[in-house]
């Protein structure tokens, strides 16, 4: 080859190579500009937070000292950033303020010694996430957290299972003994006497035509006993407001209350049945978690010392399965000896 086509050939390749260059170098430019103002966009996605709020027990009073727990997230870059927690503590009047610069932040729950943080029982004041968000919580308006305060713990008989399953046709009248777990006809059971067969509760679920609701009745058969439908998880049984009947009825589980307080026998014994209503166009299921209190107390505060016991729990079950449905009350009197006595098992 002459060297004048050489030395032509050598300038078109320069001449190529500056503008790949240059076009290469304005890329880079145009990413990092990118970058610069996606991450401005993104700063500019945290705001100043400033949320107010309360602890309150079941009773409404402050409690002061309480621990809430709080987490927000900051959107930084790499996008979208680490989620952050700290607890903050109440002030003499149950109060608590928080600061932060974040895109998002929420309430986790609140603690204090000789009381319970139940989520069930939240409404956090009728404040959402986004009011959160929106600072629309303020000194005169503060979003509530309830603690639960501890009353007289003890041992509850505990059951759950399926309680009825129907189709469209709905259900006959059935009566349901919950200390033999036994369920008969109501019919049938009218003809049984106490010492084998006691109605705590009579349910029935009424023919459905598949556009209208479901209702399902609820009712204590015998005088003196009465039951309260409320969408409210108490640890303390109700001691008036009993009926002899309710009748719920929704076109979803939502729509019903979860929550039946049970006053039966005598002596009283009180239960609590967490019910679940599980509708479809054409069929209805209801379960129960059932809680009764074995020692004719009103107290629904399970005893945490029992918790890791299983063959105390066992033994307690059934007597009280056993004296209740004879007619008496469990006696409280030794549990914390037999506590003891299980506690000491164990740590050998």
């Amino acid at each position: 080859m002459r060297p004048s086509l050489r030395i032509v050939g050598l300038f078109w390749i320069f001449i190529c190579l500056f503008f790949l260059r240059g076009n290469y170098l304005h890329a880079a430019d145009s990413r990092d500009e990118a970058l610069e103002k996606r991450k401005s966009e993104i700063l500019l996605m945290n705001r100043d937070i400033h949320l107010f709020g309360v602890v309150l027990d079941q009773y409404g009073e402050k409690v002061r000292g309480a621990e809430v727990l709080l987490w927000w997230e900051v959107y930084t870059i790499p996008f979208p950033g680490p989620m952050s927690e700290r607890w903050i503590r109440t002030d003499d009047d149950g109060n608590w303020e928080f600061r932060v610069k974040a895109k998002r932040v929420g309430v986790g729950e609140a603690r204090s010694a000789g009381y319970l943080f139940n989520i069930k029982q939240q409404d956090f004041g009728g404040f959402s996430s986004d009011d959160l968000e929106n600072n629309h919580t303020g000194p005169s308006a503060r979003m509530i957290l309830r603690l639960h305060k501890l009353g007289e713990p003890v041992f509850l008989l505990t059951d759950e299972a399926d309680l009825v399953r129907v189709g469209n046709e709905g259900s006959r009248a059935r009566q349901f003994d919950i200390y033999r777990r036994k369920t008969l006809a109501s019919a049938e059971a009218k003809n049984q006497p106490s010492t084998t067969f006691y109605p705590d509760l009579e349910f029935q679920i009424e023919p459905h035509d598949s556009t209208g609701p479901w209702r399902v009745k609820y009712r204590t058969p015998r005088d003196g006993d009465g039951i309260i439908a409320s969408s409210k998880l108490l640890f303390e049984a109700p001691i008036t407001g009993y009926q002899t009947e309710v009748i719920l009825e929704g076109f979803s589980g939502q729509d019903f209350p979860p929550y039946l307080y049970l006053k039966s026998r005598v002596p009283a014994v009180y239960s609590r049945l967490n019910l679940g209503h599980f509708t479809r166009p054409d069929s209805c299921l209801v379960t129960y978690e059932l809680c009764s209190n074995p020692f004719g107390t009103k107290s629904m505060e399970p005893n945490a010392e029992l918790e890791p016991l299983w063959q105390l729990r066992e033994q307690l079950t059934k007597q009280a399965r056993s004296e209740v449905s004879a007619g008496r009350l469990l006696d409280k009197m030794g549990l914390p000896g037999l506590i003891k006595e299980a506690q000491m098992k164990r740590g050998n």
